[in-house]
Parts: structure tokens; sequence; C-alpha cells
């Protein structure tokens, strides 16, 4: 009957200690699992303590899209104006993604929005806590004809 409790014991001790091995490699894995998915996702930012800021700043901005922005010609003869409110995330690296027209306006003027928007060069990138993070940015741009 002893050395059948000594068994027993010994049975239950080795159990137990498997229970609280396989528990801890259980949570290091879920831990790690968890850093790793929160580290691939980016979180994207309305506004942080250092925003985007196109190359040369607001009035080099400016200066791009009355430079490089092409009034659609169908649009020009129908005498039509419109504001397109474009919005997009500037990422952490500093480059547009996601570029779409918030608002409702004629199909040209929305393309040649986009068009204008993903041909910007690479902007200084927004940043939290002295990191850079993805920052997503409304625009508002203006056709208006003379």
């Amino acid at each position: 009957m002893k050395s059948y409790l000594i068994k027993f014991s010994c049975f239950i001790l080795l159990f137990i200690s498997f229970n609280t091995l396989f528990a801890q490699i259980t949570e290091e894995k879920a831990q790690s699992s968890l850093e790793k998915s929160d580290s691939s996702v980016s979180k994207i930012m309305t506004y942080v303590e250092e925003m985007p800021e196109f190359p040369g700043g607001t009035n080099a901005l400016y200066t791009y899209i009355t430079t490089n922005l092409v009034y659609p010609k169908e649009m020009q003869e129908l005498k039509k104006e419109t504001r397109v409110i474009a919005t997009f995330v500037i990422t952490k690296e500093g480059k547009i993604t996601q570029a779409v027209v918030s608002n409702s306006v004629p199909e040209p003027f929305a393309v040649e929005s986009l068009r204008l928007i993903n041909s910007m060069p690479d902007w200084k990138p927004g940043k939290q806590n002295g990191k850079p993070v993805n920052v997503k940015f409304t625009l508002p741009i203006r056709f208006k004809l003379n």
C-alpha cells in the first residue's frame, strides 16, 4: 500500500508539474502571438503631436496642387465647379495610401483629385511620442473656373 501511495503521489506531482509547464508555454506563445499581431497591425491616427507635412510645407502643397491639377475638359465645357474632399493615409514612411473622395462629386472631378493625390511626392510622416505613425489626412481640392 505504501509503494502505491508513493507512486500515486509521484504521479500527481508529475502531472501538476507538466500542467504548470504546459500552461506557461501556452501563455508565452499567446503573448508572443499577441505582440506580433500588435506590431503588424499599424494603427491609423487622425491627430498626432506632429502632423505630416508636404515637402516644403503648406505653401509648397498649394503650389503643387495649382501647378499639377488638370481641370476635367468635360466639366470645363459644362462650366461645372466643385470642391472635392479627399482623405488619404500618410504612412510612417511618408507614402500616400488609401486615397478616397469623401463627398459626392461628378466622377471626372473625383478621378482627377485621386490622380493628383496619388502622384504627390512622399511626405514628412507624422509623429506621436517622437515615433513616425500612420496618419489619416483630409485635403479639400477646389475646382474653380477663372
